[in-house]
């Protein structure tokens, strides 16, 4: 058994222990190389959020984005983000997603 490999996860509820189950995806929550990791599989989020012309700040599971836009566009730059952006970081956690599925049961 490694760090990242061949894990296997088991729930205590009301003092019964579920099977233990093996996990497929992810890593260790709580390791010192949680945010490295995390920043390094979402990376690619950055080339979306730029596309749009924003600016974006990633730390661990946090993503900010800076529209960076006069404050007389703040309205129509907050419409574009919760329609265009949002959508395609949604196509884009979507094949993430599907790709790491292929990874996993591909061996």
């Amino acid at each position: 058994m490694t760090f990242l490999t061949d894990r296997t996860q088991q729930v205590a509820y009301q003092g019964t222990l579920s099977k233990l189950q093996p996990l497929l995806y992810g890593f260790p929550q709580g390791s010192v190389l949680d945010p490295l990791l995390f920043n390094m599989y979402t990376a690619d989020i950055s080339k979306v959020v730029k596309s749009h012309g924003h600016k974006n700040h990633q730390y661990t599971d946090d993503c900010q984005v800076y529209p960076g836009v006069p404050v007389s566009e703040t309205v129509s730059a907050v419409d574009h983000l919760s329609h265009s952006l949002v959508g395609d970081v949604s196509k884009w956690l979507s094949s993430f997603v599907s790709a790491r599925r292929r990874r996993s049961s591909s061996g």
